[in-house]
């Protein structure tokens, strides 16, 4: 198996490289809405708690597709009001720093719902597979790449 990464900061690739696993994964710049990489190359897709901070969701969704083969898997992962806010706090907790590194505008982005996600998908070859929720709510769709 072979792992590739797109991360949009080159400072995080450099970290990122350096963790634990990080030398097995091939990681590349760029951005989640047009993405470097070729039609049908892939036989999945993770995209964890990135949707909520583009502006063209359904532009994300219709490159994850372009880059499934068919029959290929996609798992996407969002925030919720819920979770975003349960996030904010456990951060404050844990780094009280953040806002203060990341700027007051941190935690700015869209609370997608479920009918949100929905209406990103159409259009894209993408249809709902299943649904799984982490304990503190966090969507996690899993989608697959079809003709139909």
């Amino acid at each position: 198996m072979r792992v590739f990464a797109v991360e949009i900061n080159r400072e995080f690739i450099r970290h990122s490289r350096n963790r634990d696993g990080g030398k097995e994964i091939g990681f590349m710049q760029g951005n989640a809405e047009m993405l470097p990489l070729k039609n049908e190359s892939f036989d999945a897709v993770i995209c964890i708690e990135v949707l909520m901070h583009v502006p063209n969701p359904h532009r994300l969704l219709s490159e994850i597709s372009r880059v499934l083969k068919w029959d290929g898997h996609a798992v996407i992962s969002f925030l919720t009001k819920y979770t975003a806010d349960y996030f904010k706090k456990m951060i404050m907790v844990v780094s009280g720093f953040y806002a203060a590194k990341y700027g007051k505008n941190a935690f700015d982005y869209r609370y997608d719902t479920l009918n949100d996600f929905m209406g990103y998908v159409q259009g894209t070859n993408l249809i709902m597979k299943g649904t799984y929720n982490e304990e503190y709510g966090m969507p996690c769709l899993i989608l697959r790449k079809t003709r139909a």
